[in-house]
């Protein structure tokens, strides 16, 4: 893989519009698997993996 997003679920992307951007990353990454439905325009809607912690 390229590129990586690794993404959390903390609220701090909330009204960031970032979603577009993680989504065009070849692996995307999810930390305790956060709330994607609802979020996609700040968060994404890609997950290649979770971790959980």
């Amino acid at each position: 893989y390229n590129t990586c997003a690794v993404v959390g679920n903390s609220g701090v992307l909330l009204g960031s519009q970032c979603g577009a951007e993680i989504d065009s990353m070849d692996y995307v990454i999810r930390i305790d698997l956060p709330a994607i439905k609802g979020y996609e325009k700040d968060v994404g809607k890609r997950t290649s993996m979770v971790l959980f912690n």
